[in-house]
C-alpha cells in the first residue's frame, strides 16, 4: 500500500456487521465493481488519514487510483457506501 494512498482492498477486516461498497460515479464505468467487505464501525477511522486528521480524497482501487466524491454512512442499514470517481480504465462492454 502506498504511504500516502490507502488501498480498499487493504482496508477493512472483513468481520462485523457494517457492509462496505464502492460505488464508481462516472458513466465510463458502468458495470465496474469492487468486492464488498465486512467491517466494525470503529474501523472508520481508516478512512482518515492520521497526519491530517481528514478523511481521504483519493483511495487506490486495485491499483487503480481514484478520487473520492463521497462517503455514505447509513447507522440504521449498517453500511457505508465509499463512492469514487472515475479510474480511467477502458469502459466495461456488456
Amino acid at each position: 500500500m502506498d504511504n500516502d494512498i490507502p488501498e480498499y482492498l487493504e482496508l477493512f477486516s472483513d468481520t462485523g456487521n457494517v457492509t462496505v461498497r464502492v460505488k464508481f460515479a462516472d458513466k465510463s464505468d458502468n458495470g465496474r465493481s469492487m468486492r464488498e467487505f465486512n467491517a466494525q464501525w470503529s474501523e472508520m477511522s481508516k478512512l482518515i488519514a492520521p497526519e491530517t486528521h481528514e478523511p481521504y480524497c483519493e483511495m487506490l482501487f486495485d491499483s487503480y487510483a481514484c478520487e473520492i466524491s463521497k462517503i455514505e454512512i447509513n447507522p440504521k442499514r449498517n453500511s457505508i457506501v465509499i463512492h469514487a470517481g472515475p479510474t480511467g480504465l477502458p469502459p466495461i462492454n456488456n
